[in-house]
């Protein structure tokens, strides 16, 4: 007999599906909202698309065998930046909305995907993430090659887990993989080497039986990734026989000349008021060039330029300088703390939310004494083991962390870091707070902790992240090493800049000391006809700090710079126009921008400014203007082997 089933029990059965499309319809509706004002006005493009995508794809679309075979911008970017337009007629509103559109499937597959995983809460806080995060919603209604990559990469992270969970179906789930892989090699191609690493430790393991590995996975994995590599090996055939560039792209000499480049200390050039001149060196010694930086031979001289600078530097102020690179790559670069703090702070949620499930699974792991599986149940699909899902975590961190390694070297900025680490992250914080929150991954001393204390952690976490945020706002440094800036030239001497006026400061016992705050110094700046020449000058300038008592709040801790009457502007963006001081009582010397508005124009005047307590000694050394000498250490390396000396040995006087 057939028996009819309440509509009541019909609705709670299908709960869990109501309240993930709530969920999922609640971060679509963000995600339009945040996408319209982000729409580029029509004719209002990223220097990219004006100058490579769009160009290409038109030249593509006229004829299509001439432009692969005997146009060099061909081989400029990787071929999606320009198919992809291409595919709408290098139409820039359609390729927006087709950008967008690539967005959405992006956000639907990554939410499938961490609902398998984590369940509907890590699904809802990982694309939560993905649609309010400044640095990557604005990006995608562009004509640039940021959706396409970050399609690709979700739709071989879906086929990869899916792979995992379906073992049945592991070769269709494996093609899907090397689909999205296969994307992201012809749009972005940063997964090649460790692709190329991971193909040959499966082919290893296939072919040796590695114990706890088994071959037929071990086989079906390598497939997958050569599969994935055969369109992006038929570009780099393609560039080679007919332009003699056997890579899918170039740039990433122009990549490592801006992320190796000391007085910009490897990130973007905006963000230290410096300019763009990747094709002024090459030009210089390659006429013909017409200033193209993607041009081989121009990526090849920017290479080379940056493998001299690294060779010359000592190991250890390598090591610095690498360090701190690294640094931006894991927690962002101090300017844009300026520019929006916002990307600091979901950056240190998402790592103090991945460390506070590490550490707490490990000591629920080291109370019970045995296997973390037999121990812990998680949210997402019962498909996986516990033992599984946390590997998952794992391999995620271990990628995030091996891509930041593998970008060190490489010019930083926020659209780089927003596409390349970003999703990784985001991905490991949602799994991390589902875990914690709907998973008995607590120590036994907080299993009894209801729903709304494991919230209360999750809300420490971020106020924790915004007060470190704050902090680093407040302290943290960024200026270039004073001790090597690269090549640099004098152009008007200490000598010539001694002529100084004060306000709020009183010559006392050989140095000047604090009498109001706040506190200027101002310095007369003689006319030079020099710097109509210069594209990149730097102050030098070398001072101490005595504050009273030894001691002095955050505000001393940076001077602000004026030059008046000044340059125009070279940048979209201006960094504030500072110097971090150290008022321990040393002599410090610090070197800042002398582009812009702070250049000065003719003959003008530099008031630097101090707020520090009354009392604060000021022992003032001197000023001095530098320029950027690359050029010529170049020239002299290229024609009479020269070492390029990246540090400045002479005392500022």
């Amino acid at each position: 007999m057939h028996q009819v089933i309440p509509s009541k029990f019909k609705l709670v059965g299908k709960a869990p599906f109501l309240v993930s499309l709530g969920a999922l319809s609640i971060v679509l509706w963000v995600a339009v909202q945040r996408l319209i004002p982000a729409f580029a006005p029509q004719g209002q493009l990223n220097s990219d698309a004006q100058w490579s995508y769009l160009p290409s794809a038109r030249e593509l679309l006229a004829n299509p065998w001439a432009f692969l075979t005997t146009n060099p911008s061909s081989y400029h970017v990787a071929p999606l930046g320009y198919v992809w337009p291409a595919v709408w007629q290098a139409d820039q509103l359609a390729i927006q909305f087709a950008n967008c559109g690539l967005f959405f499937l992006s956000i639907g597959l990554l939410w499938l995907l961490m609902q398998k995983l984590g369940g509907v809460l890590a699904a809802f806080i990982t694309t939560g993430l993905l649609v309010i995060h400044p640095g990557v919603v604005e990006n995608i209604p562009q004509v640039l090659t940021e959706a396409p990559y970050l399609f690709g990469m979700v739709l071989a992270l879906f086929g990869a887990v899916h792979a995992l969970i379906y073992p049945s179906r592991r070769t269709r789930w494996l093609a899907v993989m090397a689909l999205g892989l296969c994307l992201t090699l012809l749009t972005r191609p940063v997964f090649q080497y460790l692709m190329l690493a991971t193909c040959l430790l499966a082919i290893g393991s296939w072919l040796s039986k590695v114990k706890g590995i088994a071959p037929r996975s071990a086989k079906h994995l390598a497939i997958a990734l050569l599969a994935a590599s055969v369109l992006p090996l038929g570009v780099v055939l393609k560039n080679g026989v007919y332009f003699d560039v056997w890579s899918i792209s170039t740039g990433s000499g122009t990549g490592l000349y801006y992320g190796t480049s000391p007085y910009r200390q490897g990130a973007e050039p905006v963000y230290s008021n410096f300019s763009y001149d990747a094709d002024e060196i090459p030009r210089q010694h390659i006429p013909d060039l017409g200033g193209n930086p993607l041009d081989h031979r121009s990526d090849a001289i920017n290479r080379m330029l940056a493998i001299e600078l690294i060779k010359s530097t000592a190991p250890s102020d390598n090591l610095r300088f690498f360090g701190h690179k690294l640094h931006m790559w894991l927690l962002t670069a101090t300017p844009e703390l300026y520019i929006n703090f916002k990307l600091r702070w979901l950056r240190w949620v998402e790592w103090l939310s991945v460390g506070a499930l590490l550490v707490l699974s490990a000591v629920r792991w080291w109370r019970v004494r045995k296997t973390i599986s037999g121990a812990i149940t998680l949210p997402g699909t019962q498909q996986l083991s516990v033992r599984q899902k946390m590997g998952v975590v794992v391999a995620l961190l271990a990628l995030c962390l091996t891509m930041a390694v593998q970008l060190t070297p490489v010019l930083y900025n926020t659209r780089y870091a927003s596409y390349f680490m970003e999703p990784w992250l985001m991905m490991l914080a949602g799994l991390s707070v589902a875990y914690i929150v709907c998973g008995r991954s607590l120590p036994a001393l907080l299993t009894w902790v209801s729903t709304l204390g494991k919230l209360a952690l999750i809300g420490l976490i971020v106020w924790v992240a915004y007060a470190l945020t704050q902090h680093a706002v407040r302290r943290e440094v960024w200026e270039m090493d004073p001790q090597r800036p690269g090549p640099t030239a004098v152009v008007i001497p200490a000598d010539h800049l001694r002529e100084v006026h004060t306000e709020g400061l009183q010559w006392t016992d050989q140095a000047w000391q604090v009498v109001a705050t706040p506190a200027t110094l101002h310095i007369n700046l003689p006319l030079t006809s020099e710097l109509n020449h210069v594209k990149d000058a730097m102050w030098r300038m070398q001072f101490a700090l005595y504050p009273p008592g030894g001691a002095s709040p955050a505000s001393c801790d940076k001077a602000t710079l004026v030059v008046e009457p000044h340059e125009a502007d070279i940048n979209a963006y201006t960094p504030p126009a500072q110097v971090f001081t150290r008022p321990d009582g040393h002599m410090h010397v610090h070197m800042v921008s002398a582009n812009g508005r702070l250049r000065p124009k003719g003959k003008a005047q530099m008031v630097l400014t101090f707020h520090c307590p009354i009392g604060t000694r000021l022992d003032w050394e001197g000023l001095e203007l530098r320029r950027s000498a690359l050029s010529e250490a170049v020239q002299r390396f290229l024609h009479e082997g020269v070492p390029i000396d990246p540090y400045l040995h002479t005392p500022l006087r």
